[in-house]
């Protein structure tokens, strides 16, 4: 055997001695102190929603839920969260019309072991903040996702629009000349 291979195995010989009696610490050893990449985590999803600039609502869910649905002006709004050991975990969205038209089908597909990051600015949750649009009353539908453990309180948005400065509040009321949304900052969509 080559001296620099034999070299090579028997420091890793050592280090797993050395990680297997709690030693090394050097940050050499794998961490064993984080969650159990075997422990299914356990899940609650709070959806923020308002329709219409109006106030926020939330809908929450569990695993095994049934399917959760609530009427917006015109549009049904839905959630199923499935976990299952064989297909995995994943948020099913969706929004119908007021003739039950499919209008938005989104899944989000996550890990059962670890909760999804709520990682999009703004208080966006992990699906980022979506907008349906009612097209007979002319109004929007906008909704964001959180994560959390179901023993953590509720998460949800506070309104950007209750919160943001009066001269955006006017700028984000004002109706886009193209029928659509208005963005959250104020500047009408193209």
């Amino acid at each position: 055997m080559k001296p620099r291979l034999e070299s090579l195995l028997w420091t890793a010989c050592l280090l797993l001695i050395a990680c297997d009696d709690g030693g090394a610490g050097d940050g050499q050893c794998p961490d064993t102190d984080g969650p159990d990449p075997t422990q299914v985590a356990p899940i609650a999803i709070d959806c923020s929603l308002t329709y219409a600039q109006g106030d926020v609502e939330v809908m929450t869910i569990l695993p095994g839920d049934e399917l959760l649905a609530q009427t917006f002006g015109g549009l049904t709004f839905e959630l199923l969260l499935t976990d299952d050991e064989n297909a995995g975990r994943s948020l099913t969205v969706r929004a119908l019309d007021a003739q039950d038209a499919l209008l938005v089908s989104t899944l989000f597909q996550m890990s059962r072991f670890e909760l999804p990051r709520n990682e999009f600015q703004g208080q966006h949750g992990f699906t980022g903040l979506n907008y349906v649009r009612d097209h007979p009353a002319n109004e929007t539908l906008q909704y964001a996702c959180f994560a959390r453990d179901p023993d953590d309180p509720v998460m949800q948005w506070d309104s950007y629009y209750k919160s943001a400065p009066s001269s955006i509040q006017r700028a984000s009321m004002t109706k886009s000349p193209y029928g659509r949304a208005p963005s959250p900052r104020g500047i009408a969509s193209p």
